[in-house]
């Protein structure tokens, strides 16, 4: 089984934020939605 590193750039996670606080801003509850979501997958 060949295992794999997930590197997350900082661009990346400035991206993430950017996004998780437009829809917090939307609606709470929608921003814990998308979190949730992006870690599952």
């Amino acid at each position: 089984m060949v295992r794999y590193k997930i590197v997350i750039v900082e661009e990346a996670k400035l991206d993430f934020k950017t996004v998780l606080d437009w829809y917090k801003s939307i609606q709470p509850k929608l921003g814990d939605t998308f979190s949730n979501s992006f870690k599952e997958s």
